[in-house]
């Protein structure tokens, strides 16, 4: 399921930003500017019930700026667009799956910005009972 997070996360930003790679590994030499970083920094689960699962996963999208003498203000113009993109919208896993991110914090640096969200997920398990039992009940 975390993969299919990113997945989507990626998707929403690569509708956004067309022109902009991103990458979902660590940051190493031999990307060019601008870019997105997705990073993954912890995933946890509660159980709720027998059938359902809460998923919180806490990921950090760092944008890399690519104007070196207004990075400020390309950080603080993305930063605000990242906002708008991603907090209280519901994001597309699939046809039967969404989430919502609510949570953020932005940290803007010279020449990068960081904004750390919180994903909360309910998972439902496999809801289908198994009604074989029934084959054998004869009603009159």
């Amino acid at each position: 399921m975390i993969e299919k997070i990113v997945k989507a996360i990626t998707g929403v930003l690569k509708k956004e930003f067309k022109d902009i790679d991103i990458y979902s590994t660590d940051i190493d030499a031999g990307y060019t500017l601008p870019c997105f970083f997705i990073k993954v920094n912890s995933i946890k689960t509660e159980k709720l019930s027998s059938k359902i699962d809460t998923l919180y996963v806490n990921l950090d999208i760092l944008y890399a700026c690519e104007n070196e003498k207004e990075n400020q203000k390309e950080c603080f113009q993305m930063a605000e667009k990242l906002r708008n993109l991603l907090i209280d919208s519901y994001i597309k896993i699939d046809d039967d799956l969404t989430f919502q991110i609510y949570e953020d914090s932005i940290d803007i640096e010279d020449d990068y910005i960081s904004i750390s969200v919180d994903v909360e997920m309910n998972l439902i398990k496999d809801t289908k009972e198994d009604l074989g039992y029934m084959e054998n009940i004869i009603i009159d």
